[in-house]
Order: structure tokens, then C-alpha cells, then sequence
């Protein structure tokens, strides 16, 4: 098989911690490291069902924070999503446009991708 040119190391090991405070980074939490990594994933690919798998989230809502951040930074430019929570909502959205994503506990998810209009 082919090999990983770029060596990995655990969050856990000395050496990681090593690194991040070596370069002044006394104050990073792996909790930071996993946000910062889900938010950039999103902006990369602005595909919230895959920062959702990646993440290993459960449910839509956990990861739909780094959407609303997107938004915040004004890089949220590919999809409108929506969650539908009853049949009348999700067949309202059917009709303008949106495709359903996933179903959930909680409701239907729903995108469409937007326009220069949107």
C-alpha cells in the first residue's frame, strides 16, 4: 500500500503538546483544534453532511454551528439549508426548490444551492 508522506501525531502525545507549546500556543484546547478543523472543512467544501460525518455527529443541528459561522464570515455561498420539523414545512420547501438531504429525528433537512439572487 502507499505510504502517508506526512507523519501523523496523536493529540494525546508529548510530542503534539510539545509542538503547540513550543510555538506559544499555551492557551489551544483540542476542543479548539476539532472547531477550528470542522469550521475550515465546511468553508472548504461547503458540504455540512460531510463536516457532520467527519465529526462523527449524530445529529444535523450539532454541526450546523459552523454553517452560521460561515455566515458570520461572510463565506456561505454554495447552499441554503433548512430544516423542515413538519410535513406541511418540508412540502412548502419541496415546492420552492429545496431537495431533501437527510431525515432526521427532528425533522427533514433540506438545501438547495443558492443563486446571485439568494
Amino acid at each position: 500500500m502507499g505510504s502517508n508522506p506526512t507523519p501523523r501525531i496523536k493529540m494525546e502525545s508529548p510530542a503534539f503538546w510539545s509542538l503547540v507549546f513550543g510555538v506559544g500556543l499555551n492557551h489551544i484546547r483540542v476542543y479548539d483544534l476539532r472547531h477550528y478543523f470542522a469550521t475550515r472543512k465546511y468553508l472548504e467544501t461547503k458540504d455540512i453532511l460531510y463536516v457532520k460525518e467527519l465529526l462523527g455527529h449524530k445529529r444535523l443541528d450539532n454541526t450546523m454551528r459552523y454553517v452560521h459561522l460561515a455566515k458570520q464570515l461572510g463565506e456561505e455561498k454554495t447552499y441554503i439549508v433548512k430544516i423542515a420539523k413538519t410535513p406541511e414545512e418540508y412540502h412548502k420547501l419541496l415546492e420552492e426548490g429545496f431537495q431533501l438531504v437527510s431525515k432526521e429525528e427532528y425533522g427533514w433537512v433540506l438545501r438547495k444551492p443558492k443563486t446571485p439572487f439568494t
